[in-house]
């Protein structure tokens, strides 16, 4: 199929939300019910234990049923979901610990990630084989009738887990983190976004009117963004390049990035190989 062709739903439902994982895809309808299609090799479709290995026609995720699903992240046949109270769900393949569950299996069924229980999921995103997350916790709901985006700001925690490798956890290693683990790092610098590409991440935090932008893990390609030529990076380092500028929005890929600024820049960096970072030269940028 070379060209986009409409997607026909047994039941209509009106779509909001897309998310293209590793051979799955996914969409969010306005009611918060999520739809799954592709292989369901490693369990990432959802759908629990059946022989069925592919699905060429959008199907609910019925595990899922009774929660307002808000955001959808797919990785390497895995993927994970907020609800609208803040819950983390993860399904799909395991071997990193990439379900945050504390184990190394797979996992055909959307499953609370119990470790996250007493926060409430501010955003997620699952890299190729690791998850980094915005969370907040419970209690700083509980007490206070600040506005969620406030509460972001002042309590956020940024937590990680899955593969390790190149650093991209940020914990100033390479080893695979089984269950959500924080980075200490980010205590009290207002995280309130995350993007995670194939084995690097980027944390956007907020003080006030002002934004600032970290990276960590692989950068061989100059994904970082940081102005060095390092291999890897294991700890969060912050991008200069955007010292005076509003960040929006971020994204990351497959060792390249990218962000939104405020008044609708894009800027990106990185792997510049099939036309990623839009150089018209072609040139990877560190």
């Amino acid at each position: 199929m070379w060209k986009p062709v409409e997607i026909k739903l047994e039941t209509p439902a009106n779509m909001v939300a897309v998310e293209a994982g590793h051979l799955a895809a996914y969409a969010l309808d306005d009611q918060g019910r999520l739809y799954s299609w592709g292989t369901q090799i490693f369990g990432q479709l959802g759908h629990g234990e059946e022989l069925e290995q592919e699905h060429r026609i959008p199907r609910l995720v019925e595990g899922l049923n009774g929660h307002n699903v808000v955001k959808i992240s797919a990785g390497n046949h895995f993927a994970v979901a907020i609800t609208s109270t803040g819950l983390v769900f993860s399904w799909g393949r395991g071997c990193f610990g990439q379900l945050g569950n504390g184990k190394v299996a797979d996992m055909s069924t959307p499953t609370p990630i119990e470790s996250l229980k007493d926060y409430t999921v501010i955003d997620i995103a699952a890299g190729s084989d690791h998850v980094i997350g915005v969370i907040v916790p419970r209690e700083a709901f509980h007490r206070s009738d600040q506005h969620e985006e406030s509460l972001a700001t002042e309590h956020s925690v940024v937590m990680v887990w899955g593969q390790g490798k190149h650093g991209c956890l940020g914990l100033g290693g390479s080893s695979n983190e089984l269950l959500p683990t924080e980075i200490v790092f980010f205590r009290g610098l207002g995280a309130v976004k995350a993007a995670a590409g194939a084995g690097h991440s980027l944390v956007l935090c907020r003080a006030g009117a002002q934004t600032f932008l970290y990276a960590f893990g692989g950068n061989h390609l100059g994904q970082l963004g940081i102005a060095s030529s390092a291999d890897h990076v294991d700890m969060p380092s912050f991008l200069d390049e955007f010292v005076n500028v509003h960040v929006a929005d971020i994204g990351a890929g497959a060792q390249f990035s990218a962000a939104l600024t405020s008044d609708g820049q894009v800027f990106t960096w990185g792997d510049a190989r099939y036309g990623k970072t839009c150089r018209a030269d072609g040139r990877t940028t560190y």
